[in-house]
C-alpha cells in the first residue's frame, strides 16, 4: 500500500504513526492536543492522498479557540465544538460518542474497529487509573489509541513526548465507567479517492 501508515518500530504490536506533542505541564490541554495529533496524522500519514491533501492544517492554539474550556476541568469535548473543528479541517470529522451504561463494545474493541480503517480513536480515560491503578477524582484525560495488540496497546498521550505502550487491561480499566466517552474519527468519503470510485 503506498504511504503505509503502520509501523512496529519500538513496539511489539503494529501501530499507526501518530505524531506526538506534549501538552504544557499543569494545564488541561489534552483534548486540543489529542485532536491536533489526529489531524496531523491524517494530513501526513493517512494512506489516501486525496484525503491528505484535503485536510487543512490547524495549530493546537487554533483548535483550543474552537473549544469552550471549563475553568476547573479544562477542555471537555462537546459535539458542537467538534463539528466546528471538523468543518475547519475539512476532510476529518470528529464525533463525540458516549454511553451512560453498558456500551456496545469495550474501548479496545472500538479502537480495533477504527484501526482496521487506518484511523485512530481518542479515548477519554481516567489517567490515575491508567498510571497508578486507582480511580481518580480529578478531570478525565484524552489519549489517542494508535494500535492494539494481544497484550498491549500503543497510545499517543499528550502528557508524553512519544508514543508508548500500556497493558491492554490497564487501558480497558481506565476507560471512565460513568460516561464511556470516545471521540470517533472519520474521513470525508467524498474526498477519498476510494470513496469516489464506489
Amino acid at each position: 500500500m503506498p504511504n503505509n501508515p503502520w509501523t512496529t518500530r519500538r513496539f511489539e504490536c503494529s501501530h499507526l504513526r501518530i505524531p506526538t506533542h506534549s501538552q504544557p505541564e499543569g494545564e488541561q490541554y489534552c483534548v486540543p492536543y489529542a485532536l491536533w495529533m489526529v489531524v496531523q496524522y491524517v494530513k501526513n500519514e493517512y494512506p489516501d492522498e486525496d484525503v491528505r491533501s484535503s485536510t487543512r492544517s490547524i495549530s493546537v492554539d487554533e483548535i483550543a479557540e474552537f473549544l469552550e474550556p471549563d475553568p476547573l476541568l479544562g477542555w471537555t469535548p462537546n459535539q458542537s465544538d467538534l463539528t466546528e473543528i471538523s468543518a475547519y479541517v475539512s476532510a476529518v470529522s470528529f464525533s463525540l460518542k458516549q454511553w451512560r451504561r453498558n456500551p456496545p463494545h469495550s474501548l479496545l474493541e472500538l479502537a480495533e474497529e477504527q484501526l482496521e480503517n487506518d484511523l485512530p480513536v481518542i479515548g477519554i480515560i481516567d489517567a490515575q487509573m491508567l498510571r497508578r491503578g486507582i480511580r481518580g477524582t480529578g478531570p478525565l484525560h484524552s489519549v489517542v489509541i494508535a494500535g492494539v495488540g494481544d497484550d498491549n496497546a500503543v497510545i499517543a498521550d499528550p502528557w508524553y513526548a512519544a508514543l508508548h505502550e500500556v497493558p491492554r487491561d490497564k487501558l480497558k480499566d481506565a476507560w471512565d465507567p460513568s460516561h464511556h466517552q470516545i471521540i470517533d474519527v472519520a474521513v470525508d468519503e467524498t474526498t477519498s479517492s476510494a470513496g469516489g470510485n464506489q
